[in-house]
Formats: C-alpha cells, sequence, structure tokens
C-alpha cells in the first residue's frame, strides 16, 4: 500500500482536477523533478476566425499551484480562518517566486479529517471527499523562523470552481497579475 501522504497528494490532485473541469480551466501537472510548483491552471478561449471557424486556444494567462495536503488544519478566530503550518524552505519558495516570477504562485491546502476512513465516501448519488481546500497567495517578506511559518488563512477563501474563475479573470484583467 502507497503511504498515507501519497494518498493526501492523490486525493488532492483529483480534487483540483475536478474543481477545474467543472470551472472550465485548463490544467497541467507538473510531472518529474518538481521545484515548487505542482501544477498550472491555464485559461482557454474561442477564438474566431474571419472564415467562420472557431478554434479553442490558450490565452496565455496561467496561475501555478503548490498543493498541500493535512490532517492537521487548525481553525482559529472563532473558527473564521484556518491555521497551516508550513515548512519555512517551502513557504520561502513561494514568496520569492511571487516576488520573481511572471506567473502567480497560489498555495492550495486541502484539509482532511484526522481519521482517514473518513476522508472519502462512495454511494450511487455521490462520491464525496470531506473537508475543504483553501487558496492562498503567499506574497511578503521570507519567514526568519526556520522551523516553518503558521499561514492563516481566511475560510472565505475556499477553493471553488467560482474562485477559480474569479481568479482567473482577474488575471486576464491585470495583465497577468493576480
Amino acid at each position: 500500500m502507497i503511504p498515507q501522504t501519497h494518498r493526501q497528494e492523490t486525493l488532492h490532485r483529483a480534487f483540483v482536477s475536478a474543481i477545474a473541469a467543472y470551472a472550465g480551466i485548463k490544467t497541467e501537472w507538473k510531472e518529474g523533478v518538481e521545484y515548487g510548483i505542482d501544477g498550472s491552471f491555464r485559461l482557454v478561449t474561442e477564438l474566431l476566425f474571419r472564415n467562420g471557424k472557431t478554434r479553442l486556444s490558450e490565452t496565455g494567462f496561467a496561475l501555478d499551484f503548490q498543493l498541500k495536503s493535512t490532517v492537521g488544519c487548525r481553525y482559529l478566530q472563532n473558527e473564521t480562518e484556518v491555521a497551516y503550518d508550513c515548512e519555512a524552505d517551502a513557504y520561502n519558495k513561494m514568496v520569492l517566486q511571487n516576488a520573481a516570477g511572471t506567473v502567480p504562485v497560489l498555495l492550495l491546502v486541502l484539509c482532511l479529517p484526522p481519521q482517514e476512513g473518513e476522508w472519502l465516501s462512495v454511494t450511487e448519488e455521490s462520491l464525496q471527499l470531506r473537508r475543504a481546500c483553501y487558496w492562498f497567495h503567499v506574497v511578503g517578506g521570507e519567514t526568519r523562523n526556520a522551523d516553518g511559518h503558521t499561514i492563516r488563512i481566511p475560510r472565505s477563501q475556499l477553493f471553488t470552481a467560482g474562485t477559480l474563475n474569479r481568479l482567473m479573470n482577474r488575471i486576464q484583467s491585470q495583465g497577468g497579475e493576480l
């Protein structure tokens, strides 16, 4: 059996893929050696040619993301925020990528129940992955804490198809900026 962390990552990929598919956003997954980016969302549009034919094409607007899946999310501030303890190197890498890169980078945190048996349920009516995924745009300064950095994510930053569409539309309207 594959380790628990690999099962968590695979479920997270499935979650993100389902959200993006429902939103109509193309997802590209990084394979092989990973340098802090797990994948990218790509905006696709329909082009109308002079001859009346239409074709789908990428717009050039993208949003990169890093996945983190955990059973250790904590709810703070009267449960209006989720706390995620990020490794210092991973946090600093996202800060630097957002500061230096041309494509914005999001952190997507999937909060799973503590008990693995509660993560997923399947019936004839539904496939349900329990708890939620939140998004966070990591900007600002690097953490000086060698152990890690606690990220406080407003629970209003739930990662949904509507959220993904709003983020991609913002990137397009602001020339690639988030």
